[in-house]
């Protein structure tokens, strides 16, 4: 059986990515940021060099928590943001009622009630994922694979 090694680097931030990660998190004091294919991701600074080591000999298919990806200089972010620890200090909230959080959850056309841009949606004070929030419809961004398909 051959052997395969997997180089897959987690590299650093550009000065940009930087700045427009920070612009749209705040600091986030203890945590290294680093790419991994397209995806921004942040990771405790003090398991950083670990996981540089682990992924120079090993496939890791996932490294930290996805902070998102840079569409020009927007950030589309990522759903593990919603769910972590740390999200946008910049970012709306908009907390949702059992009826709507349901119609989140099935991938289905809301109607919120907040300004423009990335909005966390939040049922009962709970994160539940991202929607963009345009002047004439809400896209929602709940992870396809993860919808409610039962009516």
């Amino acid at each position: 059986m051959g052997q395969h090694h997997h180089k897959h680097t987690l590299t650093p931030l550009t000065k940009n990515e930087k700045t427009i990660v920070d612009t749209w998190m705040g600091p986030l004091s203890g945590m290294q940021l680093f790419k991994q294919g397209e995806t921004m991701r942040y990771i405790p600074a003090d398991c950083f060099a670990d996981m540089q080591y682990l992924a120079s000999h090993l496939y890791i298919k996932k490294a930290g928590v996805g902070i998102g990806v840079l569409k020009g200089s927007d950030l589309i972010p990522d759903h593990e943001l919603a769910m972590g620890l740390y999200q946008p200090e910049s970012c709306a909230r908009v907390a949702i009622d059992l009826d709507q959080a349901l119609r989140y959850l099935r991938r289905q056309d809301l109607q919120l009630d907040t300004a423009r841009g990335w909005t966390l949606v939040c049922f009962d004070q709970v994160p539940l994922g991202w929607a963009k929030v345009l002047p004439n419809r809400v896209n929602n961004y709940y992870p396809q694979e993860w919808r409610i398909l039962k009516t």
